[in-house]
């Protein structure tokens, strides 16, 4: 990465793991991605290694490299029209696929050894350009809510098959899309994540996945975001996906037209609870929404002291009174924090779009209600 990155328009996260059936057959993570960022241009390029090809993962790892520092060194202009950027990474592509090729002769090895898809967007303060070969996606937010899909999955005939960056005919049917609008905030990914963050086959961003992602970038720095998005893969989506899990997320830093993400009505249709009941209904879960919050525990009135018939009551008694009161107070708060605690724990989990959807002390963490863990 370059050194003037961190003083740049673009703050950049990239999170990849090992699928839990690469682990079991002893095979490591053969998904790689790469970024740089050169003043207000950012380029991101996420691959996914073919599982049957035996360098997948080398592949990925020097297609990715290459298409991000062809494009850094060109300095494209931040006003390059549609053609323009479409020539840049189609070159991109095709200087990517020349590095793979020439890694496989160095290494006497065939070029389908090599196998990997090649996903490769650029963000400028004026436009958003996305270019595609294989399956994994690309979205973009542009504004504070418009959340698009650049690319979407390109299987081959079969569900499990994709067109590698290294076959005949791979870059001639690759996909292009441009925007001329500066996105607030970029993702690519690999197909890993493709049934948790699309809709398929309409292909619609989720937008209970991606906002809450934007929006906790848009207040931390990219180790925690790092950190929060790599639990939320051990936690929650390995369980639903055995496969190579690769994030890369790019967002306009601070100060630098990064609008917040407003948090949306639960009573407007088609809001973050709609939408999370929808998504929970076609997935089979149960309904996201929060339980009702239950109700406070009741207080118990406070004992009366027996009547004394004497002038003045007998001081041993009156201390007695008082630090049975003092006990049955201490009592009831007591559990009244043990009651809070669990209802709060019971909370975790439920779906959200930020973190005003959660009850205190609970934070809106990669699209689910849950305690924030301090680093």
């Amino acid at each position: 990465m370059r050194e003037d990155a961190t003083v740049a328009a673009w703050r950049v996260t990239r999170v990849s793991v090992a699928g839990t059936s690469h682990i079991a057959r002893g095979v490591p993570c053969q998904d790689a991605s790469y970024h740089d960022v050169n003043g207000d241009l950012c380029v991101i390029a996420v691959a996914d290694g073919v599982g049957s090809a035996p360098r997948s993962e080398d592949g990925a790892r020097v297609a990715s490299e290459m298409a991000v520092r062809f494009l850094i060194e060109k300095a494209v202009a931040r006003d390059a029209s549609e053609a323009e950027w479409r020539a840049l990474l189609q070159e991109a592509a095709e200087r990517a696929l020349l590095e793979v090729r020439a890694l496989a002769e160095r290494e006497t090895e065939e070029l389908r050894a090599f196998a990997s898809t090649l996903l490769i967007v650029a963000a400028t303060g004026e436009s958003a350009a996305a270019f595609q070969v294989g399956d994994g996606a690309i979205v973009a937010l542009f504004g504070t809510a418009d959340l698009q899909a650049l690319t979407l999955p390109k299987k081959g005939e079969y569900a499990n098959e994709v067109l590698p960056l290294t076959s005949r005919g791979a870059l001639e049917s690759a996909q292009f899309t441009f925007v001329p609008q500066s996105p607030t905030a970029v993702a690519a990914f690999t197909d890993g994540l493709e049934a948790l963050a699309l809709s398929l086959p309409r292909g619609e961003p989720y937008d209970r996945f991606f906002l809450p992602i934007f929006d906790l970038g848009a207040r931390v720095d990219e180790t925690k975001l790092a950190a929060e998005i790599g639990e939320l893969f051990e936690q929650r989506v390995k369980k639903r996906s055995d496969d190579d899990l690769t994030l890369a997320v790019a967002i306009r830093a601070a100060g630098k037209t990064v609008e917040p993400i407003p948090a949306k009505p639960e009573s407007a249709p088609g809001t973050a609870a709609s939408r999370a009941r929808e998504i929970a209904s076609a997935r089979g879960e149960s309904d996201p929404s929060p339980p009702a919050e239950p109700p406070p525990p009741a207080t118990p009135p406070p004992a009366t002291p027996p009547a004394h018939r004497g002038p003045n009551p007998p001081t041993s008694r009156l201390r007695s009174v008082v630090l049975g009161m003092f006990l049955l107070l201490l009592v009831g708060s007591a559990a009244s924090v043990l009651l809070a605690k669990t209802w709060f724990r019971s909370a975790e989990g439920i779906a959200c779009a930020r973190s005003s959807d959660c009850e205190e002390p609970l934070h809106c963490i990669g699209g689910f209600c849950r305690f924030e863990r301090k680093r």
